[in-house]
């Protein structure tokens, strides 16, 4: 009897290591899924979506300055009173030297699928054929899937391209409670994407999604 249960403990003990090897060599598989980064080619428009702290938008700058696209587009919705996140962009893009004649502005947008949307019917008023769209490297993934699914049918390319994050290391995110936090809950939001359209579309037309 004995014996038996040290040869079940021992099985139980190989068993749980492997496991343990196998969910730890995943983790950063598992961040790295979220980062979506195309070849970057030139474009008519740099989409830069907010939501982040200024990173996303000195990186398309970056873009900008580098020749690759001749116009921003700028989208997010209402913050306070009548300033929206775009808003902010604006006043971001111009300190860094964008001519406001540079600048398209979408300032109703207040989840990632109104931000596709409302690009599309922008993109489509202004006669432009391809953008490079900036967010957040854990952000790409449900960009991607949202962009491509509302441009879907249309002629207009888009390339995916995440800006530097100061803080988000898809190999090592579980290492902060920040990190934690934002993975899990984009791993959420990607889940409601499964979900049946009228769901989805009753969440995308109720509030924020970031």
């Amino acid at each position: 009897m004995l014996d038996r249960l040290k040869r079940r403990f021992r099985v139980f003990l190989v068993v749980g290591v492997v496991l343990a090897v196998t969910v730890w060599s995943a983790l950063p598989h598992i961040g790295r899924f979220l980062v979506v980064n195309d070849e970057l080619e030139p474009a008519d428009a740099l989409v830069v979506l907010s939501g982040d702290r200024g990173e996303r938008l000195e990186y398309a700058f970056g873009l900008y300055d580098a020749g690759l696209a001749d116009l921003f587009i700028l989208t997010g919705g209402p913050l306070y009173a009548d300033l929206s996140e775009a808003d902010l962009l604006r006043r971001h893009a111009v300190m860094l030297g964008v001519p406001e004649t540079k600048i398209i502005m979408e300032t109703e947008a207040v989840n990632t699928y109104q931000n596709a949307r409302n690009t599309r019917e922008l993109m489509e008023r202004y006669g432009l054929e391809s953008a490079v769209v900036v967010s957040s490297p854990y952000h790409m993934r449900r960009v991607s899937i949202l962009f491509d699914e509302v441009f879907a049918g249309s002629d207009i390319r888009l390339v995916y391209a995440p800006a530097g994050d100061s803080w988000f290391d898809p190999n090592h995110w579980w290492e902060t409670s920040g990190g934690r936090r934002l993975v899990v809950s984009e791993y959420a939001k990607l889940a409601v994407l499964v979900l049946p359209e009228r769901w989805r579309s009753s969440s995308y037309e109720r509030g924020r999604d970031e």
